[in-house]
């Protein structure tokens, strides 16, 4: 007798699994599609160094492409850059237009920069259609005074 109950509840128990994780799957493969049904952009920004010092420019190289078809973003047309303080709080900003997924800009570093660390950060309006962060953003170092000044200050 226990044998038949045990081997009816394992039945309807591994039904029961096999229905659930059916679901499961068709709601994860809906997810997915509905996730992917609009173009995702993604960002990179090219830089040739980390450290930078007060009276340099910050010189980048900005590339947005389509995660979905692994190419260029045709449909960027405006990338929005900018250099921000540890807090968030932005420093300089800038607007570049964006030409077969690919732009340009610099930042000059002035007298408004102290020694730290900030962060280049890039977005574009489309980005901000969604609810993941797709930003672009990295940390750079600015000093105020080369080592090579602080030798001869003395």
């Amino acid at each position: 007798m226990k044998i038949k109950c045990l081997s009816s509840f394992l039945l309807v128990f591994f039904l029961f699994q096999g229905y659930s994780q059916t679901r499961d799957s068709q709601q994860l493969k809906s997810s997915y599609e509905e996730h992917f049904k609009h173009q995702r952009e993604a960002l990179h920004l090219h830089i040739n160094k980390s450290v930078f010092y007060v009276g340099e420019e910050v010189w980048w190289t900005a590339y947005a492409y389509d995660k979905k078809l692994g190419e260029p973003s045709l449909a960027t047309s405006n990338l929005y850059c900018g250099i921000y303080d540890a807090d968030g709080n932005p420093i300089k900003e800038g607007m570049f237009l964006v030409e077969n997924g690919k732009t340009h800009g610099s930042f000059e570093l002035d007298n408004t920069f102290k020694n730290g660390t900030y962060f280049l950060r890039a977005t574009t309006s489309w980005m901000q259609n969604f609810e993941e962060d797709q930003n672009f953003i990295t940390p750079i170092t600015i000093l105020t005074q080369s080592p090579y000044e602080a030798l001869t200050d003395h």
